[in-house]
């Protein structure tokens, strides 16, 4: 683990809970979009909670549609590919260009 991650879970982070496993495939389609970093954390833990809810690293996948609504009609919508890598426990996005 490295320290940027250990820090982030010595702040009241840890442990991880409700994890899953990122498949090949999920790690193929991403590969090359989103930084080698965070594929290294989904090797190492997968999609999980921290903070007992507040934080969750998600699949961009399941949020696809979502992105493609919310951009719809706005200057940003085809300026970039982008894609949700985490949210917050009141629904904020955190999104990866």
């Amino acid at each position: 683990m490295d320290e940027d991650f250990e820090y982030f879970l010595s702040k009241g982070f840890a442990p991880a809970f409700g994890c899953r496993p990122v498949t090949e495939e999920t790690f193929n389609k991403y590969r090359g979009k989103l930084p080698d970093k965070l594929l290294e954390y989904w090797r190492e833990f997968g999609f999980c909670g921290y903070g007992e809810g507040l934080f969750w690293v998600v699949d961009p996948e399941e949020f696809e549609d979502v992105v493609e609504a919310w951009l719809e009609d706005t200057p940003l919508a085809g300026l970039d590919n982008y894609h949700v890598i985490a949210r917050s426990a009141f629904g904020k996005l955190f999104l990866w260009g």
